[in-house]
């Protein structure tokens, strides 16, 4: 959902290549880092619960290091 709270669910599914999750703030600072893990389900749930409220998009990286996704959410407590 968005606004999300101290988690956020990324479905990753069709995107094969993804081989990590970059979370970044509003002016493209990376804030977190998360490894795809190697499952057949292509899902993954992050916690946020470190970061401030505010916008940040999540970017879908391949292993040569580009984008292959990128979203925009509202992170709010």
């Amino acid at each position: 959902p968005n606004p999300c709270g101290n988690f956020i669910s990324i479905d990753y599914s069709g995107l094969y290549s993804a081989k990590s999750i970059i979370l970044l703030d509003f002016f493209g600072n990376i804030c977190q880092t998360f490894p795809t893990p190697n499952y057949e389900t292509q899902f993954i749930t992050c916690d946020i619960s470190s970061l401030p409220e505010g916008i940040y998009i999540v970017n879908l990286i391949d292993q040569n290091g580009r984008s292959l996704s990128s979203e925009k959410f509202i992170k709010q407590h």
